[in-house]
Formats: structure tokens, sequence, C-alpha cells
């Protein structure tokens, strides 16, 4: 995973946890839990995990890419 997260722009994916990275022009959404941890919702409805630690990351990489897309994130 280290190596993969070293290959992919870090503008277009983000790593949401351990096991995980997401396409950034497919997630659609963020989603707060309760229990601190995030889902981000794909444009297919698929969820995908967000760590606490991640979360806010989240929340900042989907706003920017709907600010530079011109659309509303629905962060």
């Amino acid at each position: 995973m280290k190596e993969l997260n070293e290959l992919l722009p870090s503008d277009q994916f983000f790593r949401s946890h351990r096991s995980y990275f997401v396409n950034i022009s497919y997630a659609q959404k963020v989603i707060n839990e309760r229990s601190g941890h995030g889902i981000i919702v794909l444009k297919t409805q698929q969820h995908v995990p967000v760590s606490k630690s991640k979360r806010q990351k989240a929340h900042a990489m989907l706003g920017q890419y709907s600010q530079a897309l011109g659309t509303n994130g629905g962060c």
C-alpha cells in the first residue's frame, strides 16, 4: 500500500483508510458517523470507510475538487 500511495497522484487519489484508496472524481459526498469515522459515498452508491484521522481531510479534498469543477460536492 505504501508503494501504491507514492505512485498515485495525491491531488486525485485519497487514502481514506488503511486498505482503501478513493479516486476523488468518483466521490459524491462524505458522511460523518457518530463514532468519529466517516463514509465516502461514491457515484456508484458504494460506501468506502474513512478513518477518524482522515475524515477532515476527506471533506477538504472533496470540497477542493468540487470547487475546481464548480459543483457542490455534498460535503
